[in-house]
């Protein structure tokens, strides 16, 4: 974060929203709280911290900071996301799903800073233009956590490139439609992994080049 802060040429005391993420690991107080006095956070800072996002919760807590900055077009907000996946592991599971999760995820933490419209960071990077959150039925087991005495025990379903393949497209058309685009209209895309086969159910979903996911 305060590696963030000084690429923008920004001290700890500008931030007004502190937004962190994590599906690994839970505290009390939150890891947002335990950072404030460590950074220099101001003590009115706001504070959001949240669970259970997975894999999606760099993209989710852009988007909640965007929202945030709409109604604060002068602020500043803070995104952290930190997942230390090593934690979570279960040694007594052999399980396929245990295995796989252990290959795919690993340790990491990353730092997002945005300012609002009228922030004079605005217009220095990248835009948030709009968001999207779907919610798709009767996929609570396809990825998650069994939480219980050990630990976390990971829920990981073959059927993740399935769900991809069923409502990707839709979603992206509806997406790109409100703002008069099409897939074809896009030049680049960045996409969450999660393994060949999800990259390869993307490519078929939006019926790109292979190498738009280079």
């Amino acid at each position: 974060i305060g590696d963030a802060l000084a690429a923008c040429g920004l001290a700890p005391s500008d931030v007004d929203l502190i937004v962190s993420t994590s599906v690994t690991g839970i505290a009390a107080p939150s890891i947002d709280a335990r950072l404030v006095a460590r950074l220099g956070l101001r003590d009115d800072v706001k504070r959001v911290p949240v669970f259970g996002l997975g894999c999606v919760a760099g993209a989710a807590g852009i988007a909640r900071l965007h929202d945030y900055l709409v109604g604060h077009p002068d602020g500043v907000a803070v995104l952290l996301s930190v997942e230390l996946c090593s934690l979570t592991f279960q040694r007594d599971d052999d399980s396929t799903a245990n295995l796989v999760a252990t290959g795919l995820f690993g340790d990491g933490a990353a730092a997002v800073v945005m300012g609002g419209a009228q922030h004079p960071l605005a217009g220095s990077g990248p835009r948030v233009v709009d968001t999207r959150s779907r919610m798709y039925p009767d996929t609570e087991r396809v990825m998650g956590w069994d939480i219980g005495g050990s630990g976390f025990r990971i829920v990981l379903a073959a059927t993740v490139a399935d769900v991809v393949e069923k409502y990707l497209r839709d979603d992206v058309d509806a997406f790109l439609g409100r703002h008069g685009l099409a897939v074809a209209d896009v030049a680049t895309w960045v996409a969450h992994p999660g393994g060949p086969k999800v990259i390869e159910a993307i490519v078929r979903a939006l019926e790109v080049d292979p190498g738009a996911l280079d």
